[in-house]
């Protein structure tokens, strides 16, 4: 685990109907990660947080059936290189699931492995040549490494069983993409220049990823985590997926604002075009994120009267159910003006 974690991501996906979710994936080269199909299907934006670095990402090439992706970052990223095994595990041999359980922090979960060449039934086919592991793997494990006692990759987390057919709770059957199909897939893709066109939202402004750069002046491990929530909230008012942008406030705050429609109204033509976390302050499950937000409009939607602002807020955020949300924004500009940039 200490030898192979800083090469593990979190990744978010935002969708242009609210929906969306976090999932695993892990480095495969310094841009590239290799991950599960279902994590990033339906994107409309795509943020990842590896080793202290987060960023924005998009798809290079999905293959749903067998439910393997891989998936390029903004800007490269350092952390432990991956390898696939040379060939499937030996049943009974042990594996290890890492990744982001239920939207908990990094994790291991450990097991056997309990047969090879499994099937899975899909929307999209019958998955085949499936590990099996005994590791209790959860929501948001999907797309992580499932590694040997080397930290050689024997598996992308993929699914697992519930019920049986008679609808009996089933515990710790749980599957991976075996690397005899995983390693050949992912290697072809790493090869590819192009990407994916991300889902374009209705009255979209903007084309693209909704990518912009992110920058953490602080050690603290939660600032990583918060900067990755407004990345991914900035991403997608880019993108116009204004629901999804509307699911990071707080239950109370939603409220304040009456719903996503009224409040997506007031943004105008607003895109975010970069984020700096300069101070934050923690305490238990309550947060002060002191940004400089960095954004373009048309001029006649700024109260200072520019297509490019620099405005500085505290972004006040609370931890609820092991997920950072935005609870109140307040402007330290003087008379909540913005700088020209």
């Amino acid at each position: 685990m200490a030898a192979v974690e800083s090469g593990v991501a979190r990744i978010t996906m935002a969708q242009c109907g609210g929906a969306g979710g976090t999932g695993t994936g892990f480095l495969v080269a310094e841009n590239l990660i290799a991950t599960a199909a279902h994590v990033v299907r339906n994107e409309a934006a795509l943020s990842v947080v590896v080793n202290g670095q987060v960023t924005s990402a998009s798809v290079v090439a999905r293959d749903d059936k067998q439910d393997l992706a891989l998936i390029r970052t903004f800007v490269p990223v350092s952390g432990h290189v991956f390898s696939f095994a040379l060939s499937d595990p030996i049943p009974g041999s042990a594996s290890a699931g890492i990744g982001y359980p239920n939207d908990q922090p990094i994790g291991i979960a450990d097991g056997i492995i309990s047969g090879l060449d499994r099937k899975f039934p899909t929307d999209f086919g019958l998955r085949e040549h499936l590990v099996q592991t005994s590791a209790p793997i959860n929501p948001g494990n999907s797309g992580g490494p499932l590694v040997d006692m080397a930290g050689n990759v024997i598996g992308v987390v993929s699914a697992r069983s519930e019920l049986t057919s008679s609808g009996r709770p089933v515990e710790n059957m749980a599957y991976a993409v075996a690397p005899s199909v995983a390693r050949p897939a992912i290697g072809e893709w790493m090869n590819l220049t192009t990407t994916i066109a991300a889902a374009k939202c209705e009255d979209a402004v903007e084309l693209g990823s909704g990518a912009f750069p992110v920058s953490v002046g602080s050690n603290e491990p939660e600032a990583i985590n918060v900067a990755q929530v407004l990345l991914a909230h900035g991403q997608a008012i880019n993108l116009a997926a204004y629901d999804s942008a509307f699911s990071y406030f707080t239950a109370s705050t939603k409220g304040a604002f009456g719903g996503a429609e009224t409040w997506s109204q007031k943004l105008g033509t607003s895109l975010w075009t970069r984020l700096t976390i300069q101070s934050f302050v923690i305490n238990a499950d309550d947060a002060t994120a002191t940004v400089v937000l960095q954004t373009r409009q048309s001029a006649e939607f700024s109260n200072a009267g520019a297509d490019c602002t620099n405005g500085t807020f505290d972004y006040l955020m609370k931890r609820v159910d092991g997920k950072w949300l935005i609870d109140q924004v307040n402007s330290l500009d003087p008379g909540g003006t913005p700088a020209a940039c």
